[in-house]
């Protein structure tokens, strides 16, 4: 009795201790549901396909959520090999699942366990590897250093500052990427790529804001300087997600190796049959279907550089002209910015009836002010005021 109620004291401290509430972009735990036809698209990207080999391998869902992930890495696995008495134990070892949620671990274990049964799996075998395979615990602090074949996934989105200080601590301590206020899933990604086996792949669905802005900058060096991107796919006018949630989403799959040529796609509304599009043109150097695009870059960027990806041809541009000339902050006293962030703009940009001091009030121009280069005239539209 003792015991049961120690664990279940743990189990409590651990939900107030990873309450992060909830999020624009998820829901409790930063979660946010993949669609199952997006899942399998991360999974073929990888790798993981059905093959006598799959038993043998190691992959890995470093925050699996209602399992959906699992659920189908567990249908490939079992179209491969057929799990006995004899060989229960080697299959224990193809899948490891994490989550810090005691009731997404509940959630993932049942649907694997009636999965399992759907596969004619004794229920003494289904039950032993739904609880082997999911796992309750911190990926992020996990000691877990064995090496994987495929690591998969929808990373939590959680800002870093939404967390108790104790755990902020710890991410940072383990993580040298996480800068500034990074989102969570940049120590996903990092800790993902470290666990890589040397044939590995990473192949994760997640907001892409890192590549562009300053909190991911150490990762973006950490990537270029040691692994290998192969596929970037931009998913930001796509529905990859169960529910509508206010993120960027891209696909990725990187390996050990240096990058060289990358294939960029980018899908319109991420449906099954734009997936299959895009599986089929997937070694074509550039295609375009119906709301499917995809490119070959010649080349990367380099080091912090954010990864602008409007086409080769821009980026081709760009390298010459940063050959040519100077950037702009260090030309002379500019500085270049992403805008004004005031954390509340209903509050803060106002018309110019505003019943506010005319001294308190600042001009700022938007973007629907500027027409063909030149700030259209007050009397015309008046820009609004900060």
């Amino acid at each position: 009795m003792l015991v049961e109620l120690r664990k279940e004291k743990k189990k409590q401290l651990d939900r107030n201790l990873y309450d992060f509430g909830k999020r624009a972009a998820g829901g409790a735990h930063g979660l946010v549901l993949t669609k199952p036809h997006i899942v399998d698209l991360i999974l073929d990207l990888a790798g993981y396909k059905k093959g006598p080999k799959l038993s043998h391998l190691r992959l890995l869902e470093p925050a699996c959520g209602h399992g959906v992930f699992v659920l189908a890495a567990v249908d490939r696995l079992l179209a491969s090999t057929k799990i006995t008495r004899r060989n229960y134990q080697q299959i224990a070892k193809a899948i490891t699942a994490f989550d810090v949620s005691v009731d997404h671990v509940t959630i993932s274990r049942n649907a694997v366990y009636n999965k399992l049964l759907e596969h004619s799996v004794r229920d003494d075998l289904a039950e032993y590897l739904s609880h082997t395979w999911v796992q309750q615990g911190d990926f992020l602090l996990s000691s877990d250093g064995q090496g994987y074949d495929f690591i998969v996934g929808n990373p939590p989105y959680v800002r870093i500052e939404q967390l108790p200080q104790t755990l902020q601590q710890a991410y940072r301590k383990r993580s040298s990427t996480l800068y500034d206020r990074a989102d969570l899933y940049v120590a996903f990604i990092e800790r993902g790529l470290r666990l890589l086996t040397r044939k590995g792949l990473l192949s994760f669905i997640c907001a892409d804001r890192w590549i562009l802005n300053k909190y991911g900058r150490n990762l973006r060096k950490f990537i270029t300087e040691n692994f290998k991107l192969k596929y970037y796919i931009d998913l930001n006018h796509a529905s990859p997600f169960e529910s509508e949630v206010s993120a960027y989403p891209s696909i990725f799959v990187i390996s050990q190796g240096k990058t060289k040529a990358v294939y960029v796609g980018a899908l319109s509304t991420a449906s099954e049959s734009e997936c299959k599009s895009l599986q089929n043109c997937k070694r074509a150097p550039h295609s375009r279907q119906a709301g499917v695009t995809k490119r070959l870059y010649p080349s990367w960027f380099q080091g912090f550089d954010p990864w602008i990806l409007n086409s080769p041809e821009h980026l081709s541009l760009l390298r010459k002209l940063e050959a040519r000339f100077p950037s702009l902050e260090a030309a002379g006293e500019t500085r270049v910015g992403i805008g004004v962030a005031t954390g509340s703009d209903k509050v803060y940009l106002v018309d110019e009836n505003v019943d506010i001091e005319r001294n308190r009030l600042v001009p700022i121009v938007m973007r629907e002010d500027i027409v063909n280069g030149v700030i259209r005239n007050a009397s015309v539209s008046s820009p609004k005021s900060g």
